[in-house]
């Protein structure tokens, strides 16, 4: 569950109301939600449902492909910037933890792979800015990109004020979320 925004606009780093909880899973950032609380969550104007449709698309074809993993939103999307800037999010930062697809697994195919694939990968004609952990990689090599992003993201550009991730599983279904944001809910 997701914490309500703070006076300053962003989510925060820990949920206030679990008190002794807070360091628990769930009661922490990265929050882990599914797609449908993404939606409830943050379709809150046009903007944000185009960008949600953008992501949700995004993570169709990253599924396609063979991916396997979760993701990290962040930006402004996960803040309040309509109230703090007078203006909505211009995209999504997105940080895709994968495993690579089956087939992927030696170092030259993965090379060509990415090639082949890249204007996917990149999200081009999105509204998402990608970025990659592969948790193929050699544990410290995953550590280190995990605390790189972990505290970019966990910190807002503007103030280095600490704030909150979203997590959301990649291996799911966004049917229902997609059909809620589009205000099919009741049809399915």
């Amino acid at each position: 569950m997701l914490p309500a925004f703070t006076l300053s606009g962003v989510l925060p780093p820990y949920h206030p109301d679990l008190g002794a909880v807070q360091n628990q899973v769930g009661g922490r950032s990265p929050y882990q939600i599914t797609p449908e609380e993404l939606v409830a969550a943050f379709a809150t104007s046009e903007e944000r449902k185009s960008l949600l449709r953008d992501l949700f698309q995004y993570r169709q074809t990253l599924r396609e492909l063979g991916f396997h993993g979760y993701q990290w939103i962040d930006g402004s999307f996960v803040e309040d910037v309509e109230m703090q800037r007078g203006r909505p999010p211009g995209d999504i930062d997105l940080v895709t933890f994968f495993f690579r697809p089956a087939a992927c697994e030696d170092g030259a195919v993965w090379e060509e792979f990415i090639n082949q694939n890249f204007p996917a990968l990149d999200g081009e004609g999105l509204g998402v800015h990608c970025f990659f952990v592969d948790l193929t990689l050699p544990p410290p090599v995953v550590v280190r990109q995990s605390v790189y992003w972990f505290g970019l993201f966990s910190h807002q550009r503007e103030t280095a004020l600490w704030k909150g991730i979203v997590q959301i599983e990649l291996d799911t279904d966004d049917a229902a979320a997609v059909a809620s944001l589009e205000g099919e809910a009741d049809a399915h």
